[in-house]
């Protein structure tokens, strides 16, 4: 019985590499928008809400860690807000609903701020060794 329950929820996680399926983070974010529009929100809209700005800022502030055995990383560009995040992987979903299905949201986090110009592609000097 234990090895059924671990089988089937390891097949879950290789559904959703990252744990969170677009669809769900775009409800989410919805309601991020709606409350920093002032409008009202329950308490667990507020967490819901809470979880996507948390979430979004942490894909967003990773993307910018470079590492050294990397060549090519993403760059945020400038002090980009977390609402301006947020509000445009909404837009994009919005203009693109075959991405609500997508099982990778860093994937489309990606799409929708390259679209908008929020991110660019850079690429490392090659470290000298001494």
């Amino acid at each position: 019985m234990v090895f059924l329950l671990l089988f089937l929820g390891t097949a879950a996680v290789a559904e959703e590499p990252h744990g969170v399926r677009t669809h769900d983070m775009y409800t989410n974010c919805k309601t991020a928008i709606r409350w920093w529009d002032n409008e009202n929100v329950t308490t667990s809209e507020m967490l819901d809400g809470s979880y996507c700005a948390g979430y979004i800022r942490g894909v967003a502030d990773e993307m910018t860690n470079e590492r050294a055995d990397d060549t090519q990383y993403i760059e945020v560009k400038g002090n980009v807000t977390t609402e301006a995040l947020v509000k445009s992987f909404v837009n994009y979903v919005n203009a693109h609903p075959v991405d609500m299905d997508n099982p990778n949201v860093t994937l489309v986090f990606t799409k929708a701020w390259a679209t908008d110009e929020i991110i660019s592609l850079k690429t490392l000097q090659k470290r000298v060794k001494q």
